[in-house]
Order: structure tokens, then C-alpha cells, then sequence
């Protein structure tokens, strides 16, 4: 193989994938209701306001008033709006609609129920040339950027980009160690310098904003000698490029993948031996805290790996976390995606019997475990939000 082919981002599947497990583990909830029986007259009345009139709690202010605890009716108090509900586990392709397929998808955000793609001069043939990007939405095309001045563009391949980071912006690599933050105006907003994180000659492979647009999760790629042999590097900037920090990194030696040659690189210096799929969706947890990677380890070996990040926040220590293992082939792409709630992730698994074919999975984002299984459409997995 010729360097995994830019780590498999531009190989396009040929054979669809579909599930045959229908079946989904649920638990339902059951509600139970206690009766109590009160008894009446003027002795237990005055019994029960007793108590009730002891465990009430009450602050005073500066003149002694007695002032209830906790929040009071006020015009100015502002509801907190409810945390987003699981949708259903689908693809970008089905919930979208549209021409895009695969690789040509680049990232989706569940909140704005938004798309980024590709647009090829060829339509749909992963070996034509991008001629731009385009923000799609569950009513079509939102926004349609082509290539040029303001959007950079690979002469071959596809451009790095990703939604955000604020409403109406795309970010997308510019192929000399900056990115360029776009309105979908096609107005240049202001430009990120991410020399920091593309040292040794690495090339940015992959971009995430975290929901609240502070941060910015950055894949890189750096080409070792012989082959395909590579280290694959995940960075974390603040908003405006700067404070790069390596949170985890990789390397691949390609003569070893199927187990039958021995290393040619030492990796005591890396956190492991694998390359970040970034033909994924990859990215941030919708609190912000955890950065969830498709780790490719062989042909027909991926884990799910998060990254979670100290409390206190960037500057912490990360902790690497291998959640869950798959025997899918390393030639799909959308193969990972987080529930809008944080609780969850969708895993594209295969069967072990046949590796070409497999449900795609519903596990804990706390523990790995298997919580539900679904039919595989073959599509870019995405889990939207559900509608309210």
C-alpha cells in the first residue's frame, strides 16, 4: 500500500454495508406510585404544618425580613433551555438527502441539524477534483462555498474543513499551516495559525470546534520513510489558534499492519501504535469535556478511544481511555458518532464471520458497554438531535 492513501480518507467503499439485527436492547421505565393516607382532624392538621413550618429553610436580609431560599418569580429570570434528546441512529446521506455519499462528508452538527460536503466536479467520483463545499440542511442546501481565493482547495483530495466555529462559519485548512475561518457568505472572517501544531512537515488531516467554539481539536499527519509509515497527532488550540497542546499521538508502520513483519519505528515515545481516522465523526462531546477518535489499528481493527480532559480544563492532564474494539474494515467512512446527549456513541461494527457486513451500535460513552444495535445503511453515521 502507498501510504494508506492520505490514511484512507480518499478511498471510497465499493461494497455497501447492511446490517440483518433488527433487535434493539431497551430498558423500559417503570413508574411506581406510593399512596399515603392522611389522617384528617384539627390535631394531625396542625402536627403536619408543624413539621413543615420546622424543616422550611429561610435566610434574612440586612433588616431581619424573613427571605424564602432559592430562586423567586422575576421578569428577569431566564428558563434554561432542556438538554437535547437522543434522536434516532441514521446516516447524513438518509437524513439529508442529497448526492453526497461517503468520504464526500465531512462533518454534522446535531444542534443546527447541518452537513458539510464536498461538491465534485465529477458528482459523486471521489477522484475528481473538489470544486467547493456545501452546508446542507434537512430542507436542502443552507449555504454553497466554491473554491478559490477565499476557500482553499487541494489540488487533489478533499479540503480539511468543518462547521463552526459560530453559527454561519466554516473553518477549513488552507494547506500552510493556517486555517481560514469563512462566513457562508463566502467572506473571510479571520485566519488561525496553526504552525504549532504542523511541525516536522505534518499536514492538518482533520478539524473539530468544540460546541461552545472555544476550542479547536486539530489531527495532523506526518509521513516517516519507508512507505506509508506515519505518525498521526490529535492538538488542542484555543480559539484563535494559539496554546497548542499534544493530547495524543500515534504511530503507524505500514509493513506491520497484518502482523507478519516486525516494527520498523520504535513508539516508546507515542501513546501507541495506530492512525486517527479523521474520514469520521470524530470530535468533541457536547459538554465539551472529551474528545471522541476512530483509531484505526490494522485492516480489520478500530477502536473507539475519548479523551478526557481535566476539569479545570486545556492546561490538565488528558486521560486516554481505549472505550470499545471493532473488527469493521478500515475502508468506510462516518463510522463514529456521538448522541446529542453526550451519554452515547454509534460504533459501525462488523460481524467476525463477515467483516464486510455488521450492525452498527449504540455503547455507554462511560463504559463501552452495548446498549442497542441497528441495521447499517452503508451511509455516513450521524445522531441527530430528536425533534422536540
Amino acid at each position: 500500500m502507498s501510504r494508506l492513501r492520505d490514511t484512507f480518507d480518499e478511498i471510497t467503499p465499493a461494497v455497501p454495508v447492511y446490517g440483518d439485527i433488527d433487535r434493539a436492547i431497551e430498558q423500559a421505565a417503570r413508574d411506581r406510585r406510593h399512596r399515603h393516607t392522611i389522617v384528617a382532624g384539627l390535631a394531625a392538621a396542625a402536627a403536619v404544618l408543624a413539621v413543615v413550618a420546622g424543616v422550611l429553610a429561610i435566610s434574612r436580609d440586612g433588616n431581619g425580613s424573613p427571605q424564602p431560599v432559592g430562586p423567586t418569580p422575576s421578569e428577569e429570570h431566564t428558563a434554561i433551555d432542556p438538554l437535547p434528546l437522543n434522536g434516532r441512529v441514521t446516516s447524513a446521506e438518509h437524513y439529508l438527502g442529497g448526492d453526497e455519499v461517503g468520504y464526500d462528508w465531512l462533518s454534522f452538527d446535531a444542534v443546527s441539524a447541518t452537513g458539510l460536503s464536498v461538491i465534485r466536479f465529477g458528482g459523486d467520483d471521489p477522484s475528481s477534483p473538489a470544486e467547493g463545499l456545501a452546508v446542507v440542511g434537512r430542507a436542502g442546501p443552507v449555504a454553497t462555498l466554491t473554491c478559490g481565493e477565499v476557500v482553499p482547495c487541494p489540488a487533489t483530495g478533499k479540503p480539511r474543513a468543518t462547521l463552526g466555529p459560530e453559527a454561519g462559519e466554516i473553518t477549513i485548512a488552507a494547506g500552510d499551516s493556517t486555517a481560514q475561518v469563512i462566513g457562508y457568505d463566502g467572506t473571510l472572517h479571520r485566519t488561525l495559525d496553526l504552525g504549532a501544531t504542523s511541525t516536522g512537515g505534518a499536514q492538518v488531516s482533520g478539524l473539530r470546534w468544540s460546541a461552545d467554539g472555544s476550542r479547536l481539536a486539530v489531527v495532523t499527519r506526518r509521513d516517516l520513510e519507508p512507505g506509508c509509515d506515519a505518525v498521526s497527532q490529535l492538538w488542542l488550540v484555543d480559539r484563535d489558534g494559539r496554546d497548542a497542546r499534544l493530547a495524543y499521538s500515534l504511530l503507524v508502520d505500514c509493513a506491520a499492519l497484518d502482523k507478519s513483519q516486525p516494527h520498523r519505528h520504535d513508539a516508546a515515545d507515542f501513546d501507541g501504535r495506530g492512525s486517527i481516522f479523521t474520514a469520521s465523526g470524530w470530535g468533541w462531546s457536547p459538554d465539551g469535556q472529551t474528545v471522541l477518535l476512530d483509531v484505526y489499528r490494522g485492516t480489520h481493527s478500530s477502536d473507539v478511544v475519548l479523551l478526557h480532559l481535566h476539569p479545570g480544563g486545556v492546561a490538565g492532564p488528558v486521560v486516554v481511555q481505549d472505550l470499545y474494539h471493532s473488527h469493521r474494515h478500515f475502508d468506510w467512512a462516518g463510522n463514529v458518532a456521538w448522541s446529542p446527549d453526550g451519554t452515547r456513541i454509534a460504533v459501525r461494527t462488523a460481524h467476525q464471520a463477515s467483516r464486510n457486513t455488521g450492525p452498527v451500535v449504540e455503547i455507554s460513552a462511560s463504559n463501552g458497554r452495548r446498549l442497542a444495535e441497528h441495521p447499517d445503511d452503508g451511509g455516513w453515521l450521524i445522531w441527530p438531535a430528536k425533534e422536540r
